[in-house]
């Protein structure tokens, strides 16, 4: 939660009346109930984007409502800001389409063609889609999370945990590439400065340039690829609990949600049923 009470407070200098101040300036007394159904506004823009899936946007929405809520409890604000406030609407799961094992080819392709810097656009969509990075956590790896001896990575997730995993040996092969002298600092940010929200705008606009360019037909951001990677380990007979570790996720609950099947693996699925079973049977 704590993650989305900050971004929803960096939100609030968009509005006018917070324009001239900073995220520490603003007082909890301050924010009203138009705030957050202009907030609530924003967060739906933002599905329609493909920034944020719309049960993401929910859940954060959610968050900030329990937030004023429990402030309201406190006797910390005299108001109960969030009563009013209606949640989105969202669905705990839906059917995403992905994309092919063709069309992640021709997505890299595309980034050898066209990237300026393919080989740090190529690994950084590589992490997406072989150890489902998040964008969050592509903005805060270093070098030094990286165990080039024991072939291991530090994810620095959500809620401050951080996850050590296995590289793949492709990505491992990818991080060869790059020369000793350069294996210091941050991997993907222009610089040390770089704000958080203007490296998630940057490699949303990357993604859907390559996208365009491979001529994909799917909604979705970033996100989808890490949607793409877990459901390829569950297409891949991997047990649901070592899914749920290499997706970094509390809950198979939320694992659930990520995996999605193609159309033609539920066909293949519901004829193995043997419905010779069946023909003899009579009504009685």
């Amino acid at each position: 939660m704590e993650r989305q009470i900050k971004n929803f407070f960096e939100w609030l200098p968009t509005l006018r009346e917070f324009q001239d101040s900073s995220i520490n300036e603003i007082s909890v007394w301050e924010v009203t109930s138009e705030h957050l159904v202009e907030y609530k506004a924003f967060l739906i823009k933002q599905s329609k984007l493909g920034v944020y899936t719309k049960y993401n946007c929910k859940q954060q929405l959610k968050d900030i409502k329990t937030f004023f809520k429990r402030l309201f409890e406190l006797n910390i604000t005299s108001e109960q800001i969030a009563l009013n406030v209606r949640n989105i609407q969202a669905r705990d799961y839906f059917y995403r389409r992905l994309p092919g094992d063709d069309d992640i080819e021709g997505f890299f392709n595309a980034i050898k063609i066209y990237s300026e810097d393919p080989d740090k656009d190529t690994l950084a969509f590589a992490l997406i889609s072989f150890l489902g990075y998040r964008i969050i956590e592509l903005y805060r790896i270093r070098w030094e999370d990286i165990n080039f001896s024991t072939k291991t990575i530090v994810v620095h997730s959500k809620g401050g945990k951080n996850h050590i995993l296995p590289v793949p040996e492709l990505v491992y092969e990818m991080l060869l590439e790059f020369p000793v002298e350069d294996r210091t600092g941050f991997l993907f940010r222009k610089s040390n400065a770089e704000k958080e929200k203007s490296f998630t705008r940057r490699i949303h606009n990357t993604f859907t340039l390559y996208k365009v360019l491979s001529d994909w037909d799917l909604e979705g951001g970033p996100h989808l690829l890490r949607h793409w990677y877990i459901t390829s380990l569950a297409r891949k007979n991997v047990e649901l609990v070592d899914v749920r570790t290499l997706a970094r996720h509390d809950s198979l609950k939320t694992t659930s949600k990520y995996i999605h099947y193609y159309s033609f693996e539920l066909k293949e699925a519901i004829n193995k049923i043997d419905y010779e079973v069946g023909v003899n049977y009579e009504r009685t």
